[in-house]
């Protein structure tokens, strides 16, 4: 089963397209996307408050009220124990130029079945020849313009590659198309300052604290290309799959060891949280 909420209302037919959106028709909208687990989504409160602060930024003035009566409602009838719930706010209609506010946002929130077997498993990345822009805010906001992200994956499957690796304008290490990275060599973990055009993940955050409490040396910097394959491991982060170690890039082997320990604190982080355990709703 599945459920959708749409400006203050469920839907329980298939979804009206509003043609005039500019979500739709320029890419201008914002969403979270956030992990359930027995019917509790997980972090929630992070990601609405990322959500409003996106919003401020960009001047997309949503009714937070709204989204929560949303999320309420999805949780509710969506008849789905595990789930991935989504948050999607549009500035609403184009009715002028590209500047003029937009009209009322629209508000979509919809529940939908978790694809068992995302947590934990290796990938495999390829440098993408597209540059992550750090000055853009696509790059700094979770927004709705992800061509760029889309053209890499394409990109890296075309290789046989399940993600891309993308780099800044620079040449510095900025994440994949979904994923925040972390590089571990000794007792330093870092991952790519968010002046590299990286998004401040809700997951990148918890590991970073998680990683301090108990003694790595974590670091938010800049970090080279070839700093990856002399690593002890690298591995992606995001809120659906927790951890992903890395086992190559460009087809050159890394190792992939050292990352059960994050992956196991944030997993029994999320079954306090929840009162599920991920690894087995995961494997279900």
């Amino acid at each position: 089963m599945s459920a959708t909420w749409l400006n203050g209302a469920p839907l329980e037919a298939e979804l009206p397209l509003p043609v005039d959106d500019r979500g739709l028709l320029l890419g201008d909208g914002i969403f979270e996307t956030v992990a359930v687990f027995n019917g509790v989504a997980l972090y929630l409160e992070s990601h609405l408050t990322r959500l409003s602060q996106t919003g401020d930024a960009l001047g997309i003035n949503f009714d937070s009220n709204s989204v929560r009566a949303g999320i309420t409602h999805v949780l509710k009838n969506g008849g789905l124990r595990h789930g991935v719930l989504r948050v999607t706010v549009t500035r609403g209609a184009l009715s002028g130029p590209f500047a003029q506010a937009g009209g009322t946002p629209n508000i979509l929130v919809t529940l939908k079945p978790r694809r068992a077997g995302a947590l934990g498993t290796a990938v495999a990345l390829s440098t993408s020849s597209i540059r992550r822009n750090e000055t853009a805010p696509s790059a700094r906001y979770k927004t709705l313009s992800y061509i760029d992200a889309i053209a890499a994956a394409r990109e890296a499957a075309r290789l046989g590659n399940e993600d891309a690796l993308m780099l800044d304008s620079r040449g510095h290490v900025a994440c994949s198309t979904i994923c925040n990275i972390f590089v571990a060599k000794g007792r330093e973990l870092a991952t790519p300052s968010l002046d590299c055009g990286v998004l401040p993940g809700i997951v990148r955050r918890r590991v970073l604290d998680m990683a301090s409490g108990i003694g790595f040396n974590v670091a938010e910097r800049r970090i080279k290309p070839e700093e990856l394959l002399s690593a002890d491991s690298v591995f992606l982060t995001n809120s659906l799959r927790f951890v992903r170690p890395c086992h190559s890039i460009d087809g050159q082997r890394i190792n992939r060891g050292g990352t059960e320990l994050i992956f196991d604190m944030l997993s029994d982080e999320a079954q306090k949280i929840c009162g599920c355990d991920p690894r087995a709703a995961d494997a279900a």
